[in-house]
């Protein structure tokens, strides 16, 4: 191989060729690598492989991963992303043997027979985390695993902390090892850069508390109707979702019953709103609600009909508009100080929101203050609204520029949190909390590779912000434990078939 595999990688390797295996290792370690290794083993013995992964980007960049790592050329490795039509892959499909593919491309030809899944002798799954549900990895591992002598690897660095979740993972690949490799593990200790988190508590502006406990007091009157008509109504947007099927549901009885359906969807803007001001800042809020009265959404239409209903609206209004006249976003002014202080030289840093609204104000924030400073916008392909997304080709050479310098601040939304291979680096800022143990360690994840690291966590203080924050701490902490748990009942498994005289598959 032209790129020598670390220890640790070698270990997971050889532990993982003779059966289907969960691989889960932490952010940064080198899966990829892995993945190539068995890739090459099967095709000097002519057989043929698979990788899937969800993203055009990973596609792509696994390709060249295997390609560089192997020595394999990439003329030889198949690569489907949805650009080349279903006639044109029928033949590719049958004349190479390696193959990197969005699991959409691979189910379509699955279903309209362009492609026999029982040619391969391997699939990997990236992020084997998505794994679940209704997503395309299920029904194209539930097919391959009809036939025997075939080998699936799932390949995750943060398989979530529910149990049932990574148990549902496990079925659904047909997995019978699970291999975790930790940052403690003797064979990945040496690899592994420390990371300094620092949580940035921001007091909430004095306006904010108003304003939400107008929000609050709207929702109520909204949703009292529904609670007086014996429907039990939670308070997260979940269980408000949830509640509005049951009344849909019984609406089909009682068709009286379908304007509390309006209600609900109302108050469910509102929470959207609350959650704007509360995590993103006022100015953020205030654009949520302009773009909500400009909506043609009939759904959207419908809620601000609502809305505006109850005469309280217009005073929550014109005291959020009065707010962000003269509002400094206090989370952007942070973020600055944080740039201009660590960001001297050849230094670069991930700047992470949520929403894309939130990366757009905030590039123009940095833009108009330092010029210094070299932000650029990392966002997915699709459009939203007049929010024109990136093609293919501009994220590469946004990548590309952001690896060489061109830029030094990345600010991205979800689309830079998994597995795309953007360049280490020094620092990295959550502009929110995000509940998500997943999310928070693929955010994580994008600095302390080659060099230690700093991750800021920015919160505003008594929001929804920081019960997000400690919710993936306590997730986080879960799926360790998960994690570990696997990790005994494997040891516990091998002791048990081998008579306690063999090793651990963990103790390589």
């Amino acid at each position: 191989m032209i790129i020598q595999p670390r220890e640790y990688q070698l270990n997971v390797f050889k532990n993982s060729i003779d059966q289907n295996t969960l691989v889960v290792m932490p952010t940064g370690l080198g899966k990829t690598i892995i993945a190539a290794m068995l890739i090459e083993k099967f095709y000097s013995e002519k057989k043929r492989s698979l990788m899937v992964a969800p993203t055009k980007p990973l596609v792509l960049q696994h390709a060249k991963t295997i390609a560089e790592s192997t020595g394999i050329s990439e003329s030889e490795i198949g690569v489907f992303t949805g650009e080349i039509d279903a006639e044109e892959r029928e033949l590719i499909w049958v004349t190479k043997k390696i193959f990197v593919s969005t699991p959409q491309v691979v189910f379509n030809d699955m279903r309209s027979g362009v492609l026999d899944i029982t040619k391969f002798d391997l699939i990997i799954f990236d992020e084997a985390h998505r794994a679940v549900g209704n997503y395309a990895y299920v029904d194209i591992a539930q097919e391959y695993l009809k036939y025997k002598k075939k080998l699936i690897i799932g390949l995750t660095a943060s398989p979530g902390g529910d149990r049932e979740r990574i148990d549902e993972i496990i079925s659904n690949l047909g997995i019978s090892k699970v291999i975790a490799k930790t940052e403690m593990d003797e064979d990945v200790r040496k690899y592994v850069k420390t990371i300094d988190v620092k949580l940035m508590k921001i007091p909430e502006p004095e306006a904010t508390r108003e304003i939400v406990n107008m929000i609050d007091s709207l929702m109520s009157q909204l949703l009292e109707p529904v609670r007086n008509s014996n429907f039990r109504v939670g308070r997260s947007r979940k269980e408000l979702v949830a509640v509005m099927q049951k009344v849909i549901g019984s609406a089909k009885e009682d068709r009286s019953l379908f304007q509390l359906v309006r209600r609900i969807t109302a108050a469910i803007r509102l929470d959207y709103l609350k959650e704007y001001i509360e995590t993103q800042g006022i100015d953020i809020g205030m654009h949520y609600l302009e773009e909500m009265e400009k909506s043609d959404d009939p759904s959207i239409r419908r809620a601000m009909s609502m809305l505006s209903s109850l005469e309280d609206f217009a005073d929550l209004k014109s005291k959020l508009r009065t707010a962000a006249e003269d509002y400094v976003n206090p989370k952007m002014e942070r973020i600055l100080s944080i740039l201009e202080s660590n960001i001297r030289g050849k230094e670069r840093a991930i700047v992470f929101t949520h929403y894309r609204i939130t990366s757009d104000l905030l590039m123009d924030y940095i833009a108009k203050r330092n010029t210094s400073l070299k932000p650029v916008r990392f966002i997915g392909q699709a459009d939203r609204g007049s929010d024109e997304g990136l093609s293919q080709d501009q994220q590469k050479k946004i990548i590309e520029d952001f690896k060489n310098n061109v830029y030094n601040v990345l600010i991205a939304t979800s689309i830079a949190e998994e597995g795309l291979d953007i360049p280490d680096t020094d620092f990295v800022i959550f502009y929110e909390a995000v509940p998500s143990e997943i999310r928070y360690i693929q955010r994580k994840g994008r600095t302390g590779r080659s060099r230690n690291g700093q991750v800021y966590i920015l919160v505003f203080e008594n929001s929804r912000d920081m019960a997000y924050y400690y919710s993936s701490l306590r997730k986080v902490s879960r799926m360790t434990q998960t994690i570990e748990n696997l990790r005994q009942e494997e040891v516990s498994k091998v002791r048990e078939e081998k008579g306690d005289v063999q090793k651990s598959i963990f103790d390589f």
